[in-house]
This record gives C-alpha cells, sequence and structure tokens, in this order.
C-alpha cells in the first residue's frame, strides 16, 4: 500500500482565518494527518471539517502516513457525512418552524374565542353595566 504525506493546504480555503488558525495551533510534529474534507451542503455552505489524525502501523505504535486508498475512502465518507449532517440540520429548521407554526395557530385560536366572547350579546350588557355602575360611583363622589 502506497503512502504520502498529504497536505492540509488544499483545504484551507474552505476554514474561517480564525479556525485556520485554532487548526494549525493543534497540530505536532508528530502527527501525520490526512487532508481534512470539508463537510459541504448542496448549495456549497460549509458544514464542517472531517478529520483524522495519527494513523498508526499495524503491529507497531508508530504514527504513519495515510495510504491514498484510505484519503479517497475518507472524502467520499465525507460527502455521505455532509448530506447527512444538512438533513440533520434541515429537519431541526422544520421542527423549530413547526414550533413557530404552532404557537401561531394558538395565538390566532386565542384571539377568535377573545373575539368570541368580547362580541356576544351578554358580554356587551356586562359591559355597558360596568360603564353605568362606574358613572354612578363617580356621580356620588361628586355629590
Amino acid at each position: 500500500m502506497k503512502t504520502t504525506e498529504p497536505s492540509i493546504q488544499t483545504y484551507r480555503k474552505f476554514l474561517k482565518s480564525d479556525q485556520w488558525d485554532k487548526f494549525g495551533e493543534m497540530q505536532t510534529d508528530q502527527q501525520k494527518r490526512l487532508p481534512a474534507p470539508p463537510l459541504q451542503s448542496e448549495s456549497g455552505d460549509l458544514l464542517g471539517v472531517l478529520q483524522l489524525i495519527n494513523a498508526r502501523n499495524p503491529g507497531a505504535d508508530a504514527v504513519i502516513a495515510f495510504s491514498i486508498d484510505l484519503q479517497k475512502v475518507v472524502e467520499s465518507l465525507s460527502t455521505l457525512a455532509a448530506l447527512a449532517l444538512a438533513a440533520y440540520i434541515r429537519e431541526q429548521n422544520l421542527r423549530a418552524e413547526i414550533r413557530e407554526l404552532r404557537i401561531a395557530v394558538d395565538l390566532e385560536k386565542k384571539e377568535r374565542q377573545v373575539a368570541q366572547i368580547t362580541e356576544s350579546d351578554y358580554f356587551q350588557k356586562l359591559q355597558n353595566q360596568a360603564r353605568e355602575l362606574r358613572a354612578r360611583a363617580a356621580r356620588s363622589l361628586g355629590d
């Protein structure tokens, strides 16, 4: 199996500069890493980055570079991971929207119920009686 020391530089354009700086701080000379393929949505938005660190030589504890074959597999898996992550984000957004719609429907229902009560003849009669009682009380205090 052929191995190589792949570079992350190819994927740098997908990371914001502050993310890139933090990413660089985490690296050490002992690490051999596979390029971190971006997890992009179908529209090209960056959702994350997939990274594997420290491949190990079977039978030894030595850190080795990842093989080109494994690099290709991980890049393919990153596409599937991006699709799954995008679907999850879409689902969470839809759930939030449904909650908002339920609240809006509940408020509309409440407004209809309040209007139904306040527009009833019985309620109007009570309001008139309350106005008359207040007016009488004000006249009594004025005398």
